[in-house]
């Protein structure tokens, strides 16, 4: 247990503004120490938002389109279901704002 941060870059910009596959890192808040790796993809929900987030998902993988149709509409708003298990309006709009991060490896 403890305090932990995470840091994030871009390991690859070849699929332009709309999709960033990012790698990452955790350490120990108190001394550094590496605690674990982590790698995925960030989708810009901001770029898609009235259409289109599905295909830029279903373009990259299909586990990235699998984890998007369970989560989010085309338009980039979360599915009904989500939200009910979500519960606090204010959770729920902190969840609809934002990327949509799909960890591949942790």
């Amino acid at each position: 247990t403890g305090e932990f941060n995470f840091e994030f870059m871009e390991s690859c910009a070849d699929y332009g503004a709309s999709l960033a596959v990012l790698y990452g890192k955790m350490t120990s808040a108190a001394d550094g120490t590496l605690v674990g790796v982590l790698s995925g993809d960030l989708v810009d929900r901001d770029i898609h938002m009235g259409s289109g987030i599905l295909s830029v998902c279903d373009a990259r993988s299909a586990e990235l389109i699998d984890l998007a149709l369970t989560l989010i509409k085309d338009d980039g708003s979360l599915r009904p279901p989500l939200k009910h298990a979500i519960g606090d309006a204010q959770r729920i709009a902190a969840a609809g704002s934002g990327g949509l991060l799909f960890l591949e490896e942790v």
